[in-house]
């Protein structure tokens, strides 16, 4: 939304152009523009010379590369190979060198502002895209930072949308939020946690009792609620809104609610009842966090139990489980909800190769095609997570994977965003970023959430735009879009800017 400049910021403005022309100016010469006062010039310049004409060997053949002048199809730049894709007499060197319409020596397939001249590819706020291009403001004489949105004017401040410490988040189809997970809380014997879920325009947040829900759950001889009642919090990690009924995903449980969250059930609890990683009591879990175990107060007993990373769904209303050892999937969840004793709906898939894998992420494209981000790189599964093979990326940590329309894939890692062609081809570098948390996109904008913020990029992933602007922290767990807003889940709330 395009809004009229207040006099304050107008007088902001003024004041700091007045501000970069007293900084720039050197006597005679008026006021020096950005660029100069990026590069200035030496206070003892060399004189110039003007070195002999070279008529020897370089004169014959002047770009090096060993072939003669009037047979060298790039006689500027050097091209050994001759290349010359188009067939056009002019070496694929060259054509690359021509191929810059700023004419500033720079060719615009690796030009971080192709439309305005800028040699020297400054970025001096890092941000993929070169000084020229950006809007700037001088700091002192040679400090070039991006003048704040809300100055200017020109883009919209986040909003508020859900207050707490969110952890996850779900969408409906067109990338709007409909609920989010927060962290969790613990007061003596008593553990709590909270949802939030949209109902129209209005938020409402709920609390989930977890000890509250274990009244009717079979517990296994082994367990006890005494059990559980020194666990520690109960981070949301995982959300999903399948029609209307809300699963929460935490440490140790599956939760659901059929009445928007004013009371919840317990689907299963998941622990390992075998000897193994976390058995005795901690383990890494998704979100770089570490999982507790529940430590019984009267005997000192520790049970090691699996956290619930992330919930999707598949054709056919298959639920696939994502957990900090591995992946499960249930092909009827109703019924297995009706009886958790039935084995003909129980859950499968807990022996696959992603036994022992910490799985942060998952993405579902059309049919039972699933991805799988773990801490061992992309993992695939084409019978709907009954079977998992290695994908791609198995020397990184994968913390979230996303395809905005089942033709490319993309893979946030610990420093950088990769891509792939789901039909075929290998994982290339999008981007070096901080600790890629979530990906998402709509239309032709394509945003990653990390540590440091928002990033957004409108020509699939070549430029890239730092949209954190404002947002009160730089904290994001998880980004989507709906055509008109962006949202970010932060460990400070819910937050939502109007696109541009």
């Amino acid at each position: 939304m395009k809004r009229k400049l207040p006099l304050i910021q107008a007088f902001a403005i003024v004041l700091a152009l007045f501000s970069i022309t007293i900084l720039t100016s050197c006597g005679e010469g008026g006021s020096l523009s950005p660029s100069e006062v990026a590069n200035p010039a030496p206070e003892n310049p060399e004189p110039a010379t003007n070195p002999e004409p070279d008529t020897g060997t370089n004169a014959e053949d002047k770009d090096g590369d060993g072939i003669a002048n009037s047979k060298d199809n790039c006689p500027d730049v050097a091209n050994e190979d001759q290349a010359d894709a188009d067939q056009d007499g002019l070496g694929d060197a060259c054509d690359a060198v021509l191929n810059d319409k700023d004419g500033d020596g720079v060719p615009d397939a690796i030009d971080n502002c192709p439309d305005k001249a800028n040699k020297d590819q400054k970025d001096s706020d890092k941000n993929g895209k070169g000084n020229a291009c950006d809007i700037l403001q001088i700091i002192g004489p040679y400090i070039f930072k991006p003048l704040p949105w809300s100055l200017i004017g020109g883009e919209e401040k986040w909003t508020k949308v859900v207050d707490g410490d969110i952890r996850s988040m779900d969408v409906d189809d067109s990338g709007k939020p409909i609920a989010v997970g927060h962290n969790g809380s613990i007061s003596g014997a008593t553990q709590t946690t909270k949802i939030s879920i949209v109902d129209g325009a209005s938020w409402t947040t709920k609390t989930v009792d977890i000890l509250g829900a274990l009244g009717s759950f079979p517990f296994p001889s082994k367990i006890d609620a005494q059990l559980l009642s020194t666990f520690s919090a109960f981070p949301v990690s995982a959300v999903a809104k399948q029609g209307s009924r809300i699963y929460v995903g935490t440490s140790g449980f599956l939760l659901y609610s059929d009445d928007d969250g004013a009371s919840w059930d317990v689907v299963d609890l998941f622990r390992m009842f075998s000897a193994g990683v976390g058995e005795s009591g901690t383990h890494a879990t998704c979100s770089t966090d570490s999982q507790h175990g529940i430590t019984s107060s009267s005997s000192g007993q520790v049970i090691g139990v699996n956290r619930v990373c992330d919930i999707a769904f598949s054709s056919g209303n298959v639920a696939i489980l994502a957990a900090d050892l591995g992946t499960a999937f249930n092909t009827d969840l109703s019924a297995h909800i009706n009886n958790p004793m039935n084995a003909a709906a129980a859950w499968q898939g807990a022996g696959s190769a992603l036994k022992g894998h910490i799985v942060h992420d998952l993405a579902v494209l059309p049919g039972n095609d699933l991805y799988a981000g773990t801490d061992g790189g992309v993992w695939r599964s084409y019978d709907g997570g009954a079977s998992w093979g290695l994908n791609g990326l198995g020397s990184e940590e994968v913390f979230t994977v996303f395809s905005p329309d089942g033709l490319t894939n993309y893979a946030g890692t610990a420093d950088a965003l990769y891509s792939r062609a789901v039909s075929n081809g290998t994982w290339q570098k999008v981007r070096a970023f901080d600790e890629v948390r979530a990906v998402s996109g709509c239309g032709t904008t394509l945003m990653v959430g990390t540590s440091k913020g928002v990033f957004k990029s409108v020509d699939k992933g070549k430029t890239w735009t730092d949209a954190t602007g404002d947002l009160p922290s730089k904290d994001v767990r998880a980004v989507s879009c709906d055509g008109q807003s962006i949202y970010a889940a932060t460990a400070k709330g819910l937050y939502s800017i109007n696109m541009k």
